[in-house]
């Protein structure tokens, strides 16, 4: 329309004359090109492979999750001599949990001794004569069962199977 054309008329006629906004179509939530479909897929594939990892990490260290709960309630009961004995019964299983039984079985006194050094990596302190030796004592004497614990507990946490 031309200004001639539009001369005259009221506000609401010129208003009728205005033509609608065009709206453009949506904006599509799918990516349009190839490249986000492959960073969509490793990105599926990496959470799934972590998923995957974290799963099977958590099936194979459930054994220490166990003792080491078995450990806690052998902790809060009062110190006695039931107590060493259950303490060196919850390493022996736990290590029969992971290692072959040929292999930890028959072990005692000093070959258990150095063989729960070893596997964990590190000299288990004081308190691992309290697991090796502490249950065929007919007393405690001098075996301290803070650190019988402390030694079981360090030697469920970082022993390598």
């Amino acid at each position: 329309m031309t200004a001639e054309e539009l001369e005259g008329l009221n506000l609401a006629e010129l208003i009728d004359q205005l033509a609608d906004v065009v709206v453009p179509d949506p904006v599509p939530y799918t990516p349009e090109t190839v490249g986000w479909w492959v960073v969509a897929g490793l990105l599926a594939f990496a959470v799934s492979l972590a998923t995957f990892l974290v799963w099977r990490r958590r099936r194979r260290t459930r054994y220490r999750r166990i003792a080491l709960a078995e450990l806690r309630s052998i902790e809060a009961r009062p110190a006695d001599e039931t107590v060493l004995r259950d303490l060196a019964a919850l390493v022996r299983r736990t290590a029969l949990m992971v290692y072959p039984r040929q292999d930890v079985a028959h072990l005692h006194g000093e070959d258990w001794r150095s063989f729960l050094n070893r596997s964990a990596g590190k000299d288990l302190g004081p308190g691992i004569e309290g697991i090796v030796d502490g249950p065929y004592r007919q007393e405690s004497g001098d075996l301290s069962m803070g650190d019988a614990i402390a030694s079981a507990k360090r030697w469920i946490r970082n022993h390598r199977a």
